[in-house]
């Protein structure tokens, strides 16, 4: 199991990993991720998870806790000011149906055997929400070194995460 920070790109059973183990990690995490995201009628089965949370309470929150923790402080951060300005511009006209989104998808929280998934763990941060939640936070919880997940370079990955090849 990958400890809780990313030292699993720097050092340990990842680092010395093969290629080819690394990639079987990598495919079978996003087809774990992809079978949470296809749990038909998340509404229903998970009512208490936020049943109206979507892409835009997600951000709204995301900018709400940046002005809290730093901005309301003086202390700005042009790349997070940047980041929010950039989604506000190409905000996508439909954000895509809510599904059961994990909230904390990254192979730290994953059991591993063999290089593929036994168990995924916490689940504090659940909600309902678009698929591309948990896919982010994948992808920027990976560290960026050669031995890293590359989410990005997935194959298949537009259509086993997101559900859709729109």
């Amino acid at each position: 199991m990958p400890p809780d920070n990313l030292p699993y790109v720097f050092d340990g059973w990842l680092l010395d990993a093969t290629s080819r183990q690394r990639q079987r990690l990598q495919d079978s995490s996003v087809e774990v991720l992809a079978k949470i995201h296809a749990i038909v009628e998340p509404e229903s089965r998970f009512a208490a998870l936020c049943p109206t949370h979507t892409l835009r309470q997600h951000v709204d929150a995301q900018r709400a806790y940046y002005r809290w923790a730093l901005a309301d402080d003086g202390v700005h951060i042009p790349l997070i000011e940047r980041t929010f300005e950039w989604l506000e511009l190409h905000w996508p006209a439909e954000p895509g149906p809510n599904v059961l989104s994990w909230g904390d998808a990254r192979i730290g929280n994953i059991m591993y055997q063999d290089f593929e998934p036994v168990a995924v763990f916490d689940w504090e941060m659940a909600a309902l929400g678009p698929r591309e939640l948990d896919l982010g936070c994948s992808s920027s919880s990976t560290g960026s070194s050669k031995t890293s997940p590359s989410w990005r370079a997935c194959r298949g990955c537009r259509i086993s995460c997101a559900g859709q090849t729109s």
